[in-house]
């Protein structure tokens, strides 16, 4: 591979026992009653994203200090998962708190991983720089950190499925809410942060290494 061959990786924790059970019921049940472009399953893992974003090649072995050394930082920590939102029209999102825990990770991680892109950007990403449709503030994340979902506008979230048809957003919303709690509260403890390959739609298809907390 060309060292200046971008590569993506997603820094992620995974959830445990009865939430990430949780996750994969959720994926299913939307996947039932509607066109989804994914599954989650063991080819595709539930997990709640940190910080996704595209480096090149000869960056991806100090990525992966870099996540190390983060980890070490940080104690384990409880994460609330507390509802059920809409991305981009099409992603259906299990949101998580944005506790003060997860906040200080998130911006850890920008701000040590983010020189490592070296502003390089993905060619979908370059795209949605133009696309008016797109709400300033995330083309501007996307700009700056090469993810829609970064710094202020941070979201940490488990995807659990893609919809084909954005006009079933609505429908597939209330379905989760009338299958959970309203809220979709549930808990676990973060004791790891993983480093994993990117798949499509953001899926996680290989978990390349993990890094206990503490």
């Amino acid at each position: 591979m060309n060292a200046d061959e971008l590569v993506q990786r997603n820094v992620v924790l995974l959830p445990s026992g009865i939430v990430e059970e949780q996750a994969l019921r959720y994926s299913r049940q939307l996947a039932e009653r509607f066109a989804t472009e994914f599954l989650l399953s063991p080819q595709f893992v539930a997990h709640c994203s940190l910080y996704q974003a595209a480096y090149p090649q000869r960056n991806a072995k100090r990525v992966k200090e870099v996540v190390q050394v983060i980890a070490k930082g940080f104690r384990p920590f409880q994460v609330s998962m507390n509802g059920f939102g809409i991305f981009w029209h099409t992603f259906v999102f299990w949101d998580a708190d944005k506790s003060e825990d997860l906040r200080r990770l998130h911006h850890g991680l920008l701000e040590a991983l983010n020189p490592l892109r070296e502003q390089q950007l993905l060619p979908i990403h370059q795209q949605l720089l133009t696309d008016v449709q797109i709400p300033a503030p995330l083309r501007e994340s996307i700009r700056d950190y090469g993810n829609p979902l970064a710094g202020d506008q941070e979201r940490p979230h488990m995807t659990l499925t893609r919809l084909k048809d954005a006009r079933d957003a609505d429908l597939a919303l209330e379905r989760l809410q009338a299958t959970a709690d309203p809220t979709g509260a549930m808990c676990f403890e973060a004791t790891m942060l993983y480093l994993t390959e990117v798949g499509p739609h953001g899926t996680c298809p290989r978990l390349l290494d993990g890094f206990p907390l503490g």
